[in-house]
C-alpha cells in the first residue's frame, strides 16, 4: 500500500486490455485505460470502473486480478466475471479471456 506522498504506477494487463490503478479510497482497481478494440472494451469496461471482484473474489492489487484470471483459465472457462462500481452503479460483466 501506498504511503500518501508515494504515487502507485499504474499497471497494464494485457490479457484484458486495461491499465489499473489502486482506488482512491484503496478499495479494488481503478480502470486508467481501456484498449481499444480489447474484450474489455467489448464488454464494456470504461475509464473510472473501479474492478471490486474477478471471479467472486475480491481483488486489491493488478497482481490480484491476473491470479484470479489464471485460476478462471485453469478451470477451462471461456470469461472472467468482474463486478465494477462506477459513480452512479454497480454491475457484473463477463469479459471473454484470449
Amino acid at each position: 500500500m501506498a504511503k500518501d506522498n508515494e504515487t502507485v504506477e499504474p499497471t497494464q494487463l494485457e490479457g484484458l486490455g486495461i491499465t489499473v490503478a489502486p482506488a482512491e479510497n484503496g478499495d479494488g482497481l481503478e480502470v486508467t485505460a481501456v484498449e481499444q478494440g480489447s474484450n474489455a472494451q467489448e464488454a464494456g469496461l470504461r475509464v473510472g470502473d473501479i474492478v471490486r471482484d474477478v471471479d467472486n473474489q475480491a481483488v486489491s492489487s493488478a497482481s490480484d486480478i491476473e491470479s484470479r484470471l489464471a485460476d478462471v483459465k485453469s478451470k477451462g472457462r471461456k470469461a472472467a466475471l468482474l463486478r465494477l462500481e462506477n459513480a452512479d452503479r454497480s454491475r457484473f460483466i463477463a469479459v471473454p479471456l484470449g
